[in-house]
């Protein structure tokens, strides 16, 4: 939803404002998020070694989750910049943590099937659908809502992966 949605946020903010269109925050929260991205995914391995997968994929569940929670509630747009960066966080953590349980559970053979099933489900099917229903509620019910809800269903989805995600 931040690629989507996030922008939509952060200029809704900026122009309510009068801060003009908010084109500059949208970049510097990209930025942020892509700094705070790459140490994280350089890190990610040694993280999931120490800690195990289900721990990095909750830490990203949660890195993104508060980052909905601040874009629900947040009037600042410099805010929402800031709290970018845990999408860096989130993002490299469940990544990291679905592609190392699939390289986990998926035999050796199977590994570019495997990798290829991960890929076109996460960044094919849900974010299209993903894309599509928040794109229906954005414009239902807002955007502080939308992110509200997207916490939601990120907080509820840690018990699940506590439960199933490979260790």
């Amino acid at each position: 939803l931040f690629y989507a949605y996030g922008s939509l946020r952060i200029q809704e903010l900026v122009r309510a404002s009068g801060g003009g269109d908010g084109s500059s925050y949208v970049a510097l929260a990209a930025t942020i998020a892509a700094t705070v991205e790459i140490p994280f995914f350089l890190a990610g391995a040694a993280i999931a070694a120490r800690l195990g997968l289900r721990a990095l994929y909750v830490m990203g569940l949660l890195g993104i989750g508060v980052c909905s929670v601040i874009y629900a509630l947040s009037p600042s747009a410099e805010l929402l910049v800031v709290a970018r960066g845990l999408i860096g966080i989130g993002y490299s953590g469940m990544l990291l943590a679905s592609v190392l349980s699939i390289r986990a559970i998926v035999p050796d053979e199977l590994q570019a099937t495997g990798q290829a099933l991960f890929q076109s489900v996460s960044y094919g099917l849900a974010i299209a659908i993903a894309a599509l229903a928040g794109g229906l509620i954005y414009g239902a019910i807002g955007s502080a809502p939308l992110f509200a809800l997207a916490a939601l269903i990120l907080f509820a989805c840690i018990p699940l992966a506590l439960r199933v995600a490979a260790r």
